[in-house]
């Protein structure tokens, strides 16, 4: 056993041998035990490995600092917890990497998480599926650059308890080779936007609703137009109404218009 009396430090020093090396051997544990600091310094790696677990306590801070990389490689799992202040991972130079191989990644956070790049880009790529799960709200904020959610095969956003909002100051795009579908179970779908909104398909557009659909233009006026195809407006349980306060043309200029009513008689009142 080496006891001191006085808080002094320690030091280790090797021949410069590279076969040589300290070893620190105890049956029970090793505890290194400092009042004002402790440092190990490694020219080459330093290695700290156990059977069960590895615990650095500390109770100011810990530091982890390497010129080049800082590699932290667990069989099972790998947990960072602070109690008191929060987790920052910086990286200023080079860019921060969280990869599994085998299993899945999870960051989970009773409070908030906040993923938040100056210079370059934020991207979080999966083979499979990304899936993002908060209780409360998500959001998605670029200040300079916009925000693309690009998938090879589907995009969904859901909210069971908050609805879903997609805000931006210039434009929102959705572009999706196969199927775009906006489903909200209890509450209502909103798009909403200052200039205009523009929904183009290559096939068809359908917008399917139990209860009504309902198509409002503050300043401009309504222009449901096809080029190649025609304009159908069919309800099943209910009647079609429209209403102007001003007045309704339709027009056709290839084909003919039809309007026909199976179960209500059909009238034009004006």
């Amino acid at each position: 056993m080496f006891t001191m009396t006085r808080p002094q430090a320690v030091t280790f020093t090797l021949p410069s041998y590279k076969d040589d090396s300290v070893r620190i051997t105890a049956s029970d544990s090793v505890r290194i035990t400092m009042t004002d600091s402790v440092r190990i310094t490694a020219r080459d790696s330093v290695r700290i490995t156990a059977r069960d677990s590895v615990r650095i306590t500390m109770a100011d801070s810990v530091r982890i600092t390497a010129s080049d990389s800082v590699r932290i490689t667990c069989a099972d799992s790998v947990r960072i917890t602070a109690l008191d202040d929060s987790v920052r991972i910086t990286a200023q130079q080079d860019s921060v990497r969280i990869t599994a191989r085998e299993d899945s990644v999870r960051i989970t956070m009773d409070d908030s998480v906040r993923i938040t790049a100056h210079d370059d880009s934020v991207r979080i790529t999966a083979q499979d599926s990304v899936r993002i799960t908060m209780d409360d709200s998500v959001r998605i904020t670029a200040h300079d650059d916009s925000v693309r959610i690009t998938m090879d095969d589907s995009v969904r956003i859901t909210a069971h308890d908050d609805s879903v909002r997609i805000t931006a100051q210039d434009s929102v795009r959705i572009t999706m080779d196969d199927s775009v579908r906006i489903t909200a179970h209890d509450d209502s779908v909103r798009i909403t936007a200052q200039d205009s909104v523009r929904i183009t398909a290559q096939d068809s557009v359908r917008i399917t609703m139990d209860d009504s659909v309902r198509i409002t233009a503050h300043d401009d006026s309504v222009r449901i137009t096809a080029q190649q195809d025609s304009v159908r407006i069919t309800a099943r349980e209910d009647s079609v109404r429209i209403t102007m306060d001003d007045s309704v043309r339709i027009t056709a200029l290839d084909d003919s218009v039809r309007i026909t009513a199976r179960q209500n008689d059909f009238s034009l009142a004006a």
